[in-house]
């Protein structure tokens, strides 16, 4: 599936599934310019194939975390942060 050393799409239905989940995230009004915004595609994307062998979300975040430099804890506070901005 999916290339898990670069988290990126690696064939045309892959890459058609993220422009998906981009144009949902938008329309749910999730601003592009924060970091959570990239997490959660990742997060969304990676979420079957890496969720039901671990069964932690945590450890989605540390997959994410590894990726960008950025600790598991701040991932997880900018996915938060860029839900709740929605939602007030």
């Amino acid at each position: 599936k999916m290339n898990q050393n670069t988290l990126t799409p690696t064939t045309e239905n892959e890459t058609l599934l993220m422009q998906f989940v981009t144009k949902s995230l938008l329309e749910l009004g999730i601003k592009p310019n924060l970091k959570g915004f990239t997490y959660l595609k990742e997060v969304i994307f990676l979420h079957p194939d890496i969720f039901q062998k671990n069964k932690r979300y945590s450890y989605l975040y540390s997959v994410i975390s590894e990726k960008y430099g950025a600790s598991a804890l701040s991932v997880e506070r900018a996915i938060r942060t860029s839900i709740e901005a929605v939602w007030v």
